[in-house]
């Protein structure tokens, strides 16, 4: 409901098909339907499972970078924060960003 009844800008527009996504629906029943919808296909118990796999591999590449960097300081917010992002640009499109480009969108977040 963050962004329910709100005018998107110009590229929220682009990638919710003219507003017709979810975070852009304005909040009643077609909203509650969306949510629904959402819910009972993308985290259900079988979609979650075949997730798995992506899910545990992203959390051991990104916490296994933290044993190389014995002694010295770790931002765990980005640390945790780059991991869900990557995890979520995974399960979506097979793959993360990553070096240079990966790293300068964490950092504008």
């Amino acid at each position: 409901m963050t962004f329910a009844n709100c005018n998107p800008v110009i590229a929220a527009l682009a990638f919710s098909f003219g507003g017709k996504h979810i975070a852009f629906t304005p909040y009643g029943p077609k909203w509650r339907m969306l949510g629904r919808i959402f819910v009972h296909e993308m985290q259900s118990d079988a979609n979650l499972d075949a997730f798995y796999a992506l899910r545990r591999n992203q959390v051991k590449k990104s916490f296994g970078g933290v044993y190389g960097k014995n002694g010295t300081a770790i931002d765990v917010g980005l640390l945790v924060f780059s991991t869900v992002i990557n995890m979520t640009t995974n399960m979506f499109w097979g793959g993360t960003l990553e070096g240079d480009i990966g790293a300068n969108i964490n950092a504008q977040f």
